[in-house]
């Protein structure tokens, strides 16, 4: 069963890298698509449970002059 799909861009994995790019290159109005292989966006900058606890998966902290900072803060 063939499907056509007609994106200007492709991009694979939903860290925060990829998340912050799709939404740059949506707001210039281009047609993309996001593939992630896990469950839940978000790469590293997520938090798992073990036995009821919580864990950062990656990322600690974002200050407030960082970059990802000023990505979202509009």
């Amino acid at each position: 069963n063939q499907k056509n799909f007609d994106y200007d861009a492709i991009i694979i994995g939903s860290g925060i890298g990829g998340l912050i790019t799709g939404a740059y290159l949506a707001e210039q109005g281009v047609k993309l698509i996001v593939c992630e292989h896990h469950k839940q966006p978000g790469g590293n900058f997520t938090s798992l449970q073990r036995k009821g606890n919580t864990f950062d998966g990656g990322v600690q902290g974002c200050e407030a002059g960082g970059v990802f900072y000023h990505v979202v803060r509009n």
